[in-house]
Order: C-alpha cells, then sequence, then structure tokens
C-alpha cells in the first residue's frame, strides 16, 4: 500500500510542479523510482487474471474430488472458495450440495439460515433449508418452513408452484397435489396449475383426475389439442383404467357443444385405441357430419382399422361410404377398400398374431370364408366394370388372380385374370408382375418349362432395370431349375443374385436357403435331391399324399443320404398343413431321434411346439417343447422366438 502511496506522489508531483523546476536528470531519477515500485509491486501482488485463474483452478479440483466421491476434500475446497465469493452461486451450490453427501443437516441448515438472515423472504432458500429439514428427518420443522413460502405472500400464484414442485422433488406427491388444490381454493382460480395436476395426476396413476384437467386445458384453448390427445391416448393399456369413465367425461364436454369437433375426435380415437371399434365407428360417422366430410372421416377409421387387421370392421368403414357418399373423388379408395377388406377376411387366420408361425388352425367357418372370397371377387369385378381402363381395374385383375392361385386353387382362371393385365397394360409394372404370377401357376399346373419361359420374359423386359420384379423373376428361375435337377444352373442364378442383392433384400434369405441345399445335397448321389425336387414340384401342385409318399420313398433309400432329415421335416411339415397333427409331430420327433446334429433339429423341435400351441391347443405341452429347445439347442437361431412364445403362453396362464 505504501509503495502504491508513493508511486501517486511521484506522479503528482511530475504532472503539478513546472518542468522549470525539475531537471531532466531529476525527472529521469523519479521516473525511474516509479518504474521500479511497479515492478516490485507487481512481483509481490498477483494480477485479477491470475487470481481467476487461480479459483477457477481449484473450482475444477473440487469438481474432480467430488464425481470421485471424494466429499470431504471437494467441501473443504467450497468452504474456502464461499468465504472468498459468497456470491458465486457455483460455489455455494458446491457447499451445500457436499453437505449433503456428507449428510452434515446441522451445518447446511445453519448455512442457509445465515442467508436468511440478509433475505427472509428468499422462497428458494427457504425451500431448500425445508429439504435440509426433510432429509435431516425433521418433518415438523420442514413442514414449517415450507408453510412459510405460501404465507410470505399467499396471492402470489408462483408460490404455490415453487412449493409443490420443490414437494414433487422429494417424491411427496399427495402433498404437493393439496398444495396446488390449495392454491387453486385460495386465489380462487379453478383454471390455475392444470398442466402441473394433470402430469401430477398421470404420475400418480390416477388417470381419471388426470384427463380432467387435460380437459380443462383443452378447454381453455383448443390449440393443446395435440397434447391433450398425446397423453390421453398415451395411457399404457395394460393399466387398470376403466375406458368408460373416461369416455363419459369427454361426452360430459360434447353436451356442453355437441358440435365441436375435437372432443368428438378425442373420443373417437379413444375409443379407436382401445380397440372398441363399433363405438369409434359411430363416433366417426358422427365427426364425419359434423365437419361435413362428406365420407372422409369415415373413409380414415376404414383405412385405420384396415392397418389394424380388423377386417370385418373396415369392411363397415368402407361399405358405409360407397354406399352414402357414391360421388365423392375418393370413391375408388373406398371401393378397392371394400374389396380388399372381403379378400383378407376370407383368407386370413382368426389370429392375426400367429401370421409368423409355419401352422395354423382356423377356426372360421369354411362357409364364412368362402363367402367373403366371393364378396371380393364380386367388388373386383364391379371396379373392373365401371373404370376398365384405369389402374384400379388393373389392380382388380391382379387382385382376383392372386385369390384363384393362393385361396381356391383355380389355375386357370387365375391365367385368364393375369393375362387381361398383360393384354391391357403393355410394358408396365403391374404387367411384368401377372407375367411373373403366370409363371408361378405354371410351376403349380406342373408345367415348368412354360413357368421358366415366363420367367425369362421378366428377365428380359427388366434387365436394364434391375428392379426388384427382376430379381425375384432370376430366384424363381433358379428355383424352376432346382425343380428339374439342373442344380449347377440353379447355383450358378443365385451366386449372381446374392453378388448384387443386399442381406436385407426380400429374397436373400430365399436365394441363401436354396444355395446351401443344393450345395450340401448334390455332393453325393445326385439322385437323392432330384427325389427330393420332384416331391417338391408335388407340393407345389397341392398333390400333398403323392408328396408324402415321395418322400418317405427318400427317406428310406437314401437312409444314409444327408437329405433324409429334409426329408423328414417336409413331411412333418405337409402332414401339418393338411391337418394330420399327431403324426406331424411324430415325424418331427424322428427327424431330433435320428438326425440330433441337424441343421432342421432345432427348427423341428420349434415346430412341435407350435403344433401343441395353435393346431393341438395344449398350452402346457406347448411350452414343455418349447423349454426343451432352450435346454437342447441352447445356440439355435429360435432361441429368442422360443423365449417369446414362452412368455406368451405364461401371460396367458396367469388370465
Amino acid at each position: 500500500m505504501r509503495k502504491i502511496l508513493r508511486i501517486f506522489c511521484i506522479l503528482t508531483a511530475l504532472l503539478i510542479l513546472p518542468s522549470s523546476l525539475l531537471s531532466e536528470q531529476t525527472k529521469t531519477n523519479l521516473l525511474r523510482d516509479i518504474f521500479n515500485l511497479v515492478r516490485q509491486t507487481e512481483s509481490q501482488q498477483p494480477s485479477s487474471a491470475q487470481v481467476k485463474a487461480n479459483l477457477l483452478r481449484e473450482f475444477k479440483l473440487a469438481q474432480s474430488f467430488e464425481k470421485m466421491g471424494e466429499y470431504k476434500r471437494a467441501l473443504d475446497i467450497y468452504r474456502m472458495l464461499y468465504k472468498l465469493e459468497p456470491n458465486n452461486l457455483n460455489y455455494s451450490f458446491g457447499l451445500e450440495r457436499n453437505m449433503l453427501n456428507l449428510k452434515m443437516f446441522y451445518e447446511l441448515v445453519n448455512h442457509y439460515n445465515e442467508i436468511l438472515k440478509k433475505n427472509p423472504s428468499n422462497i428458494s432458500v427457504l425451500g431448500k433449508l425445508g429439504e435440509a429439514y426433510y432429509q435431516w428427518g425433521k418433518t415438523e420443522e420442514a413442514d414449517s418452513v415450507w408453510n412459510s413460502i405460501i404465507e410470505i405472500n399467499p396471492e402470489i400464484a408462483i408460490n404455490y408452484s415453487f412449493l409443490a414442485n420443490t414437494l414433487i422433488r422429494n417424491r411427496l406427491y399427495d402433498r404437493a397435489v393439496e398444495i396446488f388444490l390449495e392454491g387453486r381454493k385460495r386465489l380462487k382460480n379453478n383454471s390455475l396449475f392444470e398442466r402441473d395436476l394433470a402430469n401430477l395426476y398421470f404420475w400418480k396413476k390416477d388417470y381419471i383426475k388426470g384427463v380432467g384437467e387435460y380437459l380443462k386445458i383443452l378447454q381453455r384453448n383448443i390449440k393443446n389439442y395435440s397434447l391433450v390427445e398425446s397423453q390421453i391416448l398415451g395411457i399404457p393399456p395394460d393399466e387398470d383404467v376403466k375406458i368408460d369413465e373416461i369416455a363419459n367425461l369427454i361426452k360430459r364436454e360434447i353436451g356442453k357443444d355437441n358440435k365441436n369437433p375435437y372432443y368428438r375426435r378425442l373420443l373417437a380415437n379413444l375409443y379407436f385405441t382401445n380397440r372398441k371399434y363399433p363405438s369409434a365407428f359411430q363416433e366417426y360417422i358422427d365427426l364425419d357430419k359434423i365437419l361435413n366430410a362428406n365420407g372422409k372421416e369415415i373413409l380414415l377409421f376404414a383405412e385405420h382399422v384396415f392397418n389394424e387387421k380388423e377386417y370385418k370392421y373396415s369392411t363397415d368403414g368402407y361399405e358405409y361410404v360407397k354406399v352414402n357418399f357414391p360421388d365423392i373423388p375418393e370413391i375408388m379408395l373406398a371401393s378397392f377398400g371394400l374389396a380388399e377388406s372381403y379378400e383378407k377376411a376370407g383368407s386370413s387366420s382368426e389370429d392375426e398374431e400367429k401370421s409368423n408361425y409355419i401352422f395354423s388352425k382356423d377356426k372360421s367357418n369354411y362357409q364364412t370364408k368362402t363367402t367373403y372370397l366371393s364378396k371380393a371377387i364380386n367388388e373386383y369385378e364391379d371396379i373392373i366394370k365401371k373404370y376398365p381402363d384405369t389402374i384400379w381395374a388393373m389392380k382388380s385383375y391382379l387382385r382376383i388372380g392372386e385369390i384363384k392361385l393362393n385361396l381356391t386353387f383355380d389355375l386357370d382362371g387365375a391365367i385368364e385374370y393375369f393375362e387381361n393385365i398383360v393384354k391391357l397394360s403393355k410394358d408396365t409394372l403391374i404387367s411384368r408382375e401377372a407375367i411373373l404370377k403366370i409363371g408361378d401357376c405354371m410351376i403349380a399346373k406342373g408345367d415348368l418349362k412354360q413357368a421358366e419361359y415366363k420367367y425369362d420374359e421378366i428377365i428380359s423386359i427388366g434387365e436394364k432395370k434391375a428392379d426388384e420384379l427382376f430379381y425375384q423373376a432370376l430366384y424363381k428361375k433358379a428355383f424352376v431349375n432346382y425343380l428339374q435337377g439342373k442344380f449347377s444352373q440353379a447355383e450358378d442364378i443365385n451366386i449372381s443374385i446374392m453378388m448384387k442383392q443386399s442381406p436385407q433384400s426380400r429374397i436373400y434369405n430365399d436365394v441363401l436357403d436354396l444355395l446351401m441345399f443344393i450345395e450340401e445335397n448334390k455332393r453325393s448321389d445326385e439322385s437323392a435331391p432330384r427325389e427330393y425336387a420332384r416331391a417338391q414340384v408335388l407340393i407345389q401342385q397341392r398333390k400333398y399324399s403323392e408328396a408324402i409318399s415321395l418322400l418317405e420313398e427318400v427317406k428310406r433309400i437314401y437312409i444314409y443320404h444327408q437329405i433324409s432329415d429334409d426329408a423328414l421335416y417336409m413331411i412333418g411339415k405337409i402332414k401339418g398343413i393338411i391337418g394330420d397333427y399327431v403324426n406331424a409331430v411324430e415325424a418331427f420327433r424322428e427327424l431330433i431321434k435320428d438326425y440330433p446334429t441337424s441343421p432342421r433339429a432345432d427348427e423341428a423341435q420349434l415346430r412341435i411346439g407350435e403344433l401343441y400351441e395353435i393346431c393341438i391347443e395344449n398350452s402346457a405341452l406347448a411350452e414343455k417343447e418349447y423349454e426343451s429347445l432352450l435346454v437342447n439347442f441352447p445356440n439355435s437361431i429360435y432361441i429368442d422366438e422360443t423365449r417369446k412364445r414362452i412368455r406368451k403362453l405364461l401371460s396367458l396362464k396367469r388370465k
């Protein structure tokens, strides 16, 4: 300090005294003295930048200790920093955090009280003081401090919100609800804290009260519709929630304003999300009327429910639109959707979840399914008649052909419809697809040469495009070559496909399976795989009895050939398809017993479980068979799938 004062005096002398009274030597000596004094002062006192750097270094050191769990060492540094700069929030928060970590509640309470002496109305510090008491176990003191936050100014809404969020942070949810409700009452405003209370009720799984709050939010501002809908429809379906009670809350709002489309849409989507499709359908009809939408809302319902594979209800929706709004521009969507819905209703398994299984036992009445398919064909025919030169007509021809090929097995009828597409729509994607389907029909008829000719036609047309249809045709040609016993040609084609297709492509796994099968079985006597291929031709023709007889012969004659396990697997698969479930199980068991190291053994074990689960309907035995796969084939690629099936059976058992 003295050095600084001396510098000041010298500078003053230089400025005040006339230059005539100071010789040049005197001036030089005075300036030299100032320089030396300044240099001494700088060497003894750090600059502000140095001070800041030192504090930052200490702060980072404290943070490092805290991360390592060295709370005591961190606290010592934070104490020192806080004394130097008590207004620095990083230092005060660090001090408080580490006191909490060390459970130094007495010191922490004193710390907060010292701060409150300067500002007794600081609600932030009061909140933390209450938390310190609460974590200390002194709940009465905590409540007293927390209550004082409100009493400081009971007319300020933010105080209630601050206190409630402090309570939520300490998982005192019921108390937080009380504070919000008290705030509403004392401030005489029932619309306060709607979002907070709604979220809080949902956290507590008190969904009915939560929905009530969200509806208030929607009532106050319709722009909040997306938020409210996402929250209400996001209620977990496995929760014990009474959907009818929630629906009644929404209906109450509809009763206040029957023409408001938002509440009607919310109710419709609530029903839809919870699979109450008839109720949802009625709400969409009402919504369509309110909006004068000319069937668009009902069409939307039909499309959504179709995507959910609930074809009974999608037929209702599409048919309603077709009958009541025949002149709208979207009528083709309704007509084609209705036809597709009938087709799906006539072809799908009763339990769509079983679509990943090989075997299914459809309990639906055969006559009912035939009626649905007949209706589908009629609808497609109606589209062809009314709109003969449109893409919808071409699609309808294709769908009728698919029904006849895959469902009714009317091969000549299928070919007729596919050929209509080729005649009416040349050199288009849909005509190429029709040619491909004609090839499939030819395989099913047993005319392999004609099938290969059709696939070659697709290959020649699409060679420049090299699209998915082109590679499908290539694979099908390889398959035909295989069925004809031309194994080398089939291999060459499949190898060329694999070189150009990614493992994620649709046909990659089919190509790989066929390639591996040929490679595995052609090394020895090729007569065995040729006979097996003959059996597969019979399977394509759905001549199942003949196929089984031939496969039995292959198994008997080529007992030591690698193809025997494949023959047994295919016998089990065919018997399962034709409904001979007991003998299907026996075929798979024989495979596992006689060929325990076969690549087919684990798959055969999976199929036994599947037969018991779906076809024989014995859940206990199915569970046992699935567990056998886990035990006997721990490295199987079907492990994850098997575990899923076991979990499903266990969940059904608990219901």
